[in-house]
């Protein structure tokens, strides 16, 4: 462990290769990206317990990047080791794949199209059940769009999430999803469009709880590109059903909305806003709603140099008989560090509250982390 930490610091105090060396296969580059980092984390599992540990990660990634001829590639394929000081036990040793694919990689088509798959192992703090979870997830996202004319288009999403939890009490859940859009190009820089999504969650059951299956549907309205000459992003809101499965569980609806925007006050200077409201279900197989809103600021500071804030709120409301309501408030700062386009580092601090209906789930949170990747 103590040799793993040095090395760790020896690449957040600058260290970094002489040259930068990549190997050209089908007409595509090999890189190897090295990535470390250290956490102090206040509270390793979420609760009014407060455990804290400090966390040593160190990730060596293969990846293979191709941006030529009609189709882009990007695969990467690592092992991201995690070392706990104190709770040893937490220790994980996660291997990852990610393959995405688009079509075409530049130019204008009247077909374009993406595809996305994923498997890797993760260990994780999940806030809504107060534990550390790990889990095998397999995840498969493709999209197709397609333009008529020059006014109109019509796309479609589909997307599937396997996670299966290693914990025996966990419960394996597989989502399904899909979405169409018919789309309005109210100009070159701006598109409007009308969706339908349907969602299904498939919740395995345990040897102690059955499982808890629900349908969604949403009808969605919405817009995306250059909102004003400064104003930039994707706004989106519709109402959506939730039709759980269960002689005993009641269905739920409820306004549903998603945000990502960006508003360039000056050279260097960007405002930014998310929002979403949706519903969501957790490894305890319970249905709740998630709402969160988050706004912040990014400064460049230098060529190499950037600098960001953010606040975020979030609510959760559970749909069991305890009737759990959970409101999150974090505040976030860090500095961004890229001298060269094979080397960056970065530092943040994070500072949450958690105000729960239940005890056990109120408490307070640090989080401290510096990171530095290499790229070879």
């Amino acid at each position: 462990m103590a040799c793993i930490a040095a090395c760790g610091g020896a690449l957040f105090f600058g260290c970094r290769p002489s040259a930068v060396a990549f190997y050209e296969v089908l007409e595509g580059e090999v890189f190897l990206n090295l990535r470390s980092g250290l956490t102090y984390d206040s509270n390793i599992f979420a609760r009014d317990s407060n455990e804290q540990d400090w966390i040593f990660e160190i990730s060596p990634e293969l990846q293979y990047l191709r941006q030529a001829g009609l189709i882009a590639v990007d695969m990467r394929s690592g092992v991201n080791f995690g070392f706990f000081h104190d709770n040893t036990q937490l220790d994980f040793q996660n291997i990852y794949s990610v393959l995405s694919l688009s079509y075409p990689r530049t130019g204008a088509r009247r077909m374009t199209s993406s595809l996305s798959l994923s498997a890797r192992e993760q260990s994780r703090t999940d806030a809504t059940i107060g534990a550390r979870t790990r889990a095998y997830v397999y995840e498969v996202d493709a999209g197709i769009r397609y333009n008529f004319s020059q006014k109109f288009a019509g796309r479609v999403r589909a997307g599937y999430l396997h996670r299966d939890f290693r914990d025996a009490e966990r419960s394996d859940i597989d989502l399904y999803q899909i979405r169409t859009d018919g789309i309005w190009r109210y100009s070159p820089l701006l598109e409007y469009f009308l969706g339908y999504r349907f969602r299904y969650t498939d919740t395995r059951p345990t040897a102690l709880d059955d499982g808890r299956d629900s349908m969604d549907h949403s009808l969605i309205l919405g817009a995306e590109g250059q909102i004003t000459p400064k104003l930039s992003g994707t706004i989106e809101g519709g109402y959506q059903t939730r039709i759980p499965e269960g002689e005993f569980s009641e269905r739920r609806e409820q306004f549903t909305a998603a945000a990502q925007l960006d508003w360039a006050i000056r050279t260097g200077t960007s405002l930014f806003l998310s929002a979403s409201r949706d519903f969501d279900t957790s490894p305890n197989r319970d249905s709740l709603e998630r709402t969160e809103v988050a706004t912040g600021v990014s400064q460049a500071l230098r060529d190499w140099l950037g600098a960001r804030a953010t606040l975020r709120y979030q609510n959760l409301r559970f749909g069991r008989a305890d009737d759990r309501a959970d409101d999150v408030y974090t505040g976030e700062a860090a500095l961004d560090y890229g001298l060269t386009r094979y080397f960056s580092a970065s530092t943040s601090y994070s500072y949450t509250i958690r105000e729960s209906t239940r005890s056990d789930f109120d408490y307070d949170r640090h989080l401290a982390s510096v990171e530095a990747t290499l790229r070879f």
